[in-house]
């Protein structure tokens, strides 16, 4: 009969045994190390994420300065973390804090490797009737224009351009 492994250590050995390959007793428990010390970043950043999602829960209990402290020490729980400061935008929408999700949504933008997804679902909480998409945008601002609205398809115009600096046709609506 076959000798049951023990523990994590045990398994990888048992595991690289079935594959034919045949290493040293310590192998085992130095593959588990490695691979808590792979894991080592995400777990620290899971529990800063986690840290600052009780803050923001404990902030929806609290009151005007005190609220504001608790939410100041939520986005710095997170820093620049993109998963981070989403969680905190998510929870301040959920929570009905608009002020803290744009705070949210202005760090993010000035950040790399933001899902879209991320800043579409945050911008959709902050602005419900918002253009979804820049050409969507221009066609509103149009509209506006053909109506007589100018101040207002201004308005848009320079929010829309916030959002899609870089579109074409949004720049040339501004000419």
């Amino acid at each position: 009969m076959p000798e049951v492994p023990r523990g994590l250590p045990g398994l990888v050995n048992a595991v690289l045994g079935a594959l034919n390959v045949h290493p040293a007793p310590w192998t085992g428990s130095l593959a588990v190390v490695l691979l808590a010390l792979l894991a080592l970043p995400m777990v620290r950043r899971n529990l800063r994420t986690d840290r600052a999602r009780r803050l923001l829960k404990e902030a929806g209990r609290a009151r005007g300065a005190d609220r504001d402290v608790l939410e100041a020490q939520a986005l710095a729980t997170v820093g620049d973390e993109v998963d981070g400061l989403i969680v905190v935008a998510d929870a301040a929408l959920a929570a009905g804090r608009p002020e803290l999700a744009r705070q949210v949504r202005e760090r993010l933008r000035g950040l790399k490797g933001v899902p879209r997804e991320a800043t579409v679902r945050i911008d959709r909480g902050l602005e419900p009737d918002a253009p979804a998409t820049a050409l969507e945008a221009a066609l509103r601002i149009e509209r506006l224009r053909e109506a007589g609205a100018h101040a207002a398809a201004d308005a848009q115009l320079d929010r829309a351009l916030r959002r899609w600096p870089a579109d074409e046709e949004l720049r040339a609506l501004k000419g």
